[in-house]
């Protein structure tokens, strides 16, 4: 109960806090937000993008692994295929 009722009380005045604001004061108090959110929410992208490199790394360079040793084996049994079977494919 008293929880709700504190609840209340503190929506109550914050609702006449900032009627009374001038409204160039709510601009500069939401840039100022805003700032600090796209700031924090900036060192976490990059942070998270830090931390993905190995693997976006390791992904394209298992692809490229690959296709490198799929070459080097058809170029293989190419060169290596005895004739009578190369003439029987």
């Amino acid at each position: 109960m008293l929880k709700e009722l504190g609840l209340q009380l503190g929506t109550h005045l914050s609702k006449r806090v900032f009627a009374k604001l001038q409204k160039h004061a709510l601009e500069q108090l939401s840039e100022k937000v805003a700032c600090r959110l796209l700031g924090e929410c900036g060192e976490k992208a990059v942070s998270c993008l830090a931390e993905a490199a190995p693997l976006f790394g390791a992904c394209i360079g298992g692809f490229l692994e690959g296709r490198s040793t799929r070459a080097v084996g058809r170029a293989a049994r190419d060169m290596f295929l005895p004739i009578d079977e190369a003439e029987a494919a």
